[in-house]
Order: C-alpha cells, then sequence, then structure tokens
C-alpha cells in the first residue's frame, strides 16, 4: 500500500511505514533482555534487512 502511494507522489504512508519501523526497533531494543542471544541476533537481522529495503526503495523513487 506504501508503494503504490509513493508511486503516486504520496509520501505520508512511506513516512508511516519509517515510523512503524522505529517503533520496531524501539520493541526490539525492550525486548533485548527477554530473547535469547539467536532470537536477537534474528531479530536484528529482520529489522536491518527492511531497513535496507526500504532505503533502497526510496532511493530508487526519489
Amino acid at each position: 500500500m506504501a508503494y503504490h502511494a509513493m508511486k503516486q507522489g504520496d509520501m505520508t504512508k512511506y513516512q508511516t511505514v519509517i515510523q512503524r519501523a522505529r517503533e520496531l526497533q524501539t520493541k526490539g531494543e525492550k525486548l533485548g533482555g527477554e530473547l535469547s542471544p539467536d532470537e536477537q541476533k534474528r531479530f536484528a537481522d529482520y529489522l536491518n534487512k527492511k531497513a535496507d529495503e526500504l532505503a533502497q526503495f526510496a532511493s530508487q523513487n526519489r
């Protein structure tokens, strides 16, 4: 949905996606003490992958 909105020039949905990513990062930091080291690494890898995808998407659609 954010992708299609951005393609049409509506950056508000993209900004919502960025805000949601930040919220997930904050939640991940709070969960840090509750997850095993392996789970922490997998969660961090997932967040990094999604951040990279968003960055690539943003640079391609400027």
